[in-house]
């Protein structure tokens, strides 16, 4: 609690809290007159450091160009406190305003600052309240910073591939959906889940992979499912979350389905269509994931489609939250180097290396084509013939950090799961309409459009666009937001 509890009655005869210092929150004359200062015409989301008695809030709750107000105190019992003094109180019914604490507070902006919706942000401190809180203030500066960064990377991803993914959902709902209402294949319970992903270590690891084929339930990586055939490895399970019409071209050498040659194709529901609808005329079995994108969510929401983890969008992240769920108490990685080793990027067999191979001629050799892909960034030495990126470092620390989340260890590119209950789903779901749930989607979104504040909706329909927004706002800058959300489900409507 950074406040005393006792009161000050200022000149204009208001009340103001005090801190323990004693010292007044806000002016001992005049505080009616306190206002947060933004920039000239500024719009989108404002953070406020310190409540108070809010006086410097008001203005903000006026202002039809903030569609988001995030209010942080230093504590629940200081939040409390403050939410008792008559200007505080009107914050609780403000449908643009959050309120949190230091402890949640980037919880709460990671899951509310939408830049898509919200566009710009800004944060502010009351004087007073930073002064006093000097620590405190520190921190949550260090923190919002460090987190719009990740926003801003994730609005990065957004913006490139938001079209793409909204056509993917579309398609693979509407065509392949009903295709892939089918379950995890078994797995023995005394098999190691081996994932595959096509690091260059791949070349000497997969000799350990044949030579003990029987005592792994084989989870490959798209990128690593063609090394696989030309190993006469057949997995039992290929993975692909990759939205980019290129992802189908891993599956182009699948063998035709058998008794010998059976994989379950399993595809997030983001990812390419066309990958999908190779490997079902082949005969193989293919089952869908979602990783979060929030139209997927929506359309499944009554479906047992799980939600698999992919960190940024890493395809070995999600094949080891998949054993993970599947109940491995054990998953080995194969091939997952987060680094170029030996002057390559990728395993041999991989459409990279076929590609190269074909395209390099004397005067502009493959090792020059490989080392034209691998300096596109600075490169950082690991060892002798090791290297790594800043690119690949990140990839690497979001698989430690999903596997710290998730409860499990890694010890010498082995993955450690004591929890090994298997956590799929086999609750019936609902039979999915694409029709149904087309139609729906759209009268809700016309229906929210139409209002004239529906920036501040907190609405499951209105986020569900967010991502193709985010396309459109890097490639057709300066129109209003009910220009893009129209523009947006006038596109849509070409998949019904």
């Amino acid at each position: 609690m950074i406040y005393s509890k006792e009161i000050f009655t200022t000149k204009s005869n208001e009340i103001i809290p005090l801190f323990l210092s004693k010292r007044p929150v806000h002016s001992k004359y005049n505080p009616s007159s306190e206002k947060t200062i933004l920039p000239e015409n500024y719009e989108g989301a404002v953070v406020v450091f310190g409540i108070g008695g809010g006086f410097h809030i008001k203005n903000l709750i006026d202002d039809k160009n903030i569609s988001l107000i995030i209010a942080v105190e230093a504590d629940e019992e200081s939040l409390e406190y403050s939410l008792q003094f008559e200007n505080s109180k009107k914050l609780k019914e403000c449908q643009k305003i959050v309120l949190c604490t230091q402890k949640d507070f980037i919880t709460t902006l990671m899951e509310n600052y939408l830049p898509a919706l919200h566009s710009n942000i800004t944060a502010f401190f009351l004087r007073s309240w930073e002064n006093e809180n000097k620590e405190t203030s520190q921190l949550l500066l260090s923190g919002f910073n460090a987190a719009i960064k990740h926003i801003k990377a994730d609005f990065s991803v957004q913006s490139h591939f938001g079209l793409i993914w909204q056509r993917n959902i579309l398609l693979n709902l509407r065509n392949n959906f009903k295709a892939s209402q089918n379950e995890f294949p078994e797995a023995g319970k005394n098999l190691t889940a081996a994932v595959i992903a096509a690091g260059p270590t791949l070349d000497s690891s997969i000799k350990k992979l044949k030579e003990n084929r029987k005592s792994y339930f084989i989870i490959s990586t798209d990128t690593a499912y063609p090394v696989l055939l030309e190993n006469d490895i057949i997995p039992e399970i290929a993975v692909c979350v990759d939205a980019q019409r290129i992802s189908a071209r891993h599956f182009m050498t699948a063998p035709e389905a058998s008794s010998k040659n059976y994989t379950t194709f399993i595809f997030d529901i983001c990812s390419n269509p066309k990958a999908a609808e190779h490997v079902l005329k082949l005969g193989h079995k293919i089952k869908f994931i979602q990783s979060g994108h929030p139209l997927s969510a929506l359309a499944l929401c009554t479906t047992n489609v799980p939600l698999i983890h992919t960190g940024s969008g890493t395809v070995t992240i999600a094949c080891c939250d998949i054993a993970r769920i599947m109940g491995f108490k054990k998953t080995e990685l194969f091939g997952a180097d987060f680094s170029y080793t030996n002057g390559k990027p990728y395993a041999n067999g991989t459409y990279l290396e076929r590609n190269f191979g074909v395209t390099g001629f004397k005067t502009n050799t493959t090792e020059q084509l490989y080392t034209s892909l691998m300096f596109r960034t600075e490169l950082i030495p690991l060892s002798k013939n090791k290297f790594t990126t800043e690119v690949l470092e990140s990839y690497k620390k979001t698989l430690e950090d999903w596997a710290i989340s998730s409860g499990l260890k890694i010890e010498n590119n082995i993955l450690l799961n004591p929890c090994t209950k298997n956590k799929i789903s086999r609750i019936e779901s609902k039979d999915f309409n694409y029709n149904d749930f087309f139609n729906d989607w759209k009268l809700n979104l016309e229906k929210l459009i139409l209002k004239e504040n529906f920036s501040v909706c907190k609405n499951e329909y209105l986020y569900s666009l967010l991502p193709f927004i985010a396309f459109m706002k890097k490639h057709e800058p300066q129109k209003s937001l009910h220009e893009y959300f129209k523009l947006a489900l006038n596109y849509s409507l070409l998949y019904n």
